[in-house]
C-alpha cells in the first residue's frame, strides 16, 4: 500500500465517521421533532388539505382577509378604540370563533393604527380587580388605578360564520362565509363590513 495513503488513513477514517454521524443526526432546524413517531412541525402558514371541514388554513385565510380590509379603512386614523363583541357560529361544526378574532386582533394591533379595549363580556373581571384594588386597603392609593377612567370603545366588531353543505353520491360541497362588521358604538351605524368566502369540494 502507498506510504502516503497509510499516513492519511486515520484522517480519512475520522472524516468518514463524522459524515456518517452527521447524516444520522437530526438537524436543529429539521421539521421532524421525533423521527420514531413521524410527527412533523411545519410552518403554520402552509396550506393544509385534510378534508372539507374547517381547518387552520381557513383560519389563516379569514384572518388575513379581514385584517387587510380593516387596515385600509380611513376611519382608523387617530388610533380609535375598538372592542370585540362576538362572531356567532351558525355552521354545523364546532368552530372556536374567538380564535379567529384573536388572530385578527393581534395582527391589527401590531399595525399601531388602533387600540383595543375590553368588551362588555370581559369587563366583569376588570371591575372586580379595580374594586379590590381600591377597597382592600392593600395598595398605595397614589398608584392604585382610579374607577371611571376606562376608555370606551368607539367601534365594536361583530359578525357571523355560516356554512352551506350539499352532497350527493359522488361529491361533497361545503361553502363557508365569514362576515365581520365594524359598528359605531354610539350611533349604531355600520361603518364597515367585509366577508371571506371559502368553498371546498371533495369527491367521494
Amino acid at each position: 500500500m502507498n506510504k502516503n495513503l497509510l499516513r492519511r488513513l486515520p484522517a480519512i477514517v475520522t472524516l468518514a465517521a463524522v459524515a456518517v454521524l452527521a447524516g444520522c443526526a437530526t438537524p436543529v432546524n429539521s421539521p421532524v421533532s421525533d423521527p420514531s413517531s413521524g410527527v412533523q412541525r411545519v410552518d403554520p402558514g402552509l396550506v393544509g388539505n385534510t378534508g372539507t371541514g374547517y381547518d387552520a388554513t381557513d383560519l389563516n385565510l379569514i384572518a388575513e382577509k379581514m385584517t387587510q380590509s380593516l387596515l385600509e379603512l380611513p376611519l382608523l386614523t387617530g388610533r380609535p378604540t375598538l372592542a370585540i363583541a362576538q362572531v356567532k357560529n351558525k355552521t354545523g361544526e364546532y368552530i372556536d370563533t374567538n380564535n379567529i378574532l384573536n388572530t385578527i386582533q393581534t395582527q391589527v394591533l401590531k399595525s399601531g393604527k388602533v387600540r383595543f379595549v375590553r368588551s362588555t363580556s370581559e369587563l366583569g373581571g376588570a371591575v372586580d380587580q379595580l374594586s379590590t384594588t381600591n377597597s382592600s386597603g392593600l395598595y398605595d392609593k397614589k398608584t392604585a388605578p382610579k374607577m371611571g377612567k376606562m376608555l370606551a370603545a368607539k367601534y365594536t366588531l361583530e359578525g357571523e360564520f355560516t356554512s352551506i353543505v350539499s352532497s350527493n353520491a359522488r361529491v361533497k360541497d361545503v361553502f363557508y362565509k365569514f362576515t365581520l362588521k365594524m359598528i359605531d358604538t354610539e350611533s349604531g351605524v355600520i361603518e364597515w363590513v367585509d366577508e371571506k368566502q371559502i368553498r371546498k369540494i371533495q369527491n367521494k
